[in-house]
Parts: C-alpha cells; structure tokens; sequence
C-alpha cells in the first residue's frame, strides 16, 4: 500500500500515512487520519512541547511524563512504538449511542509529547477491514519523526 508524508503545522513532527486515508487539523492542533470513504476507524494525534530551560533535561522530563501516565493508569503497560518508548491503553466509551474502543498511546521524543488515539466501532472489531486499519495506524505511529 502506498504512503502519503505529512508535516505537522508547526513542523514538530512528520509521519507517514496509508495514501487511502485523508488528513485534516482539528480546532484545538490535533491531527485526524481516516479513510472518508469508508470508515473503519480514526487516528487523532496531539503534540505538545515541554517547555524547559535546559534543553539536555527534556529526554529526562518526557521519561517522567511516560512514568506518571503509567502510575494514572493502572491498565497501561510501555511498549516500543518504532524507536520510541510508548506507554499503551485500552478504554471502552460510549458516544452518541455507539460503543467504541479507543486504543491510546503517549510517547514522543526531543521535547515533543504526542497523545495518540485510534477509535473503532466496538460492533466491528473482529472484522478484517477494521483489524487492517488498526495495524495502519500503529504503523503510522511507528513512523513518527520528531523535529
């Protein structure tokens, strides 16, 4: 499958993304990837910059955030997402009368905090299609390059 390259608006980070998906910017910053002709699910991303005087302190801060994510809560566990320590989560919510599944990662790298989320119809998990797009979005965040 083919690739698409997008850029943050404020060039902190760049990545690649399935060519069938499409990409906007949502009010608050947050990035939104998904398949308009057919959804099977979306990908949003949040990106945040630790302020810090010290630059050399920020690998340490972004270790701290992971940290205190784990400890918040209790069913996270860390993984690696490409090169990147991540710390990962399930949750199940319900929305305007639908039950999703919403699978979470916080990670990022020099100075740069990233708050990752995939959403899928609960109904559908089990399906091919919707188990593909999973793995198209992990694979997305497994190419973040962080500026």
């Amino acid at each position: 499958m083919g690739q698409k390259t997008f850029e943050s608006s404020l060039g902190w980070f760049e990545l690649n993304y399935p060519e069938h998906w499409t990409q906007s910017v949502e009010d608050d910053g947050t990035y939104l990837f998904m398949d308009n002709e057919e959804w099977k699910g979306n990908l949003r991303i949040t990106a945040m910059r630790l302020e810090d005087e010290n630059a050399q302190q920020q690998p340490e801060r972004l270790k701290k955030n992971l940290k205190e994510e784990l400890e918040r809560k209790p069913s996270s566990r860390l993984i690696k997402l490409g090169d990147k320590d991540a710390v990962y989560w399930e949750k199940e919510i319900e929305q305007d009368g639908d039950s999703l599944m919403v699978y979470n990662w916080t990670t990022g790298d020099k100075g740069t905090l990233l708050i990752c989320s995939f959403v899928i119809d609960k109904d559908r998990i089990d399906e091919n299609e919707v188990k593909a797009e999973l793995e198209f979005a992990i694979g997305t965040l497994k190419s973040i390059r962080v500026e």
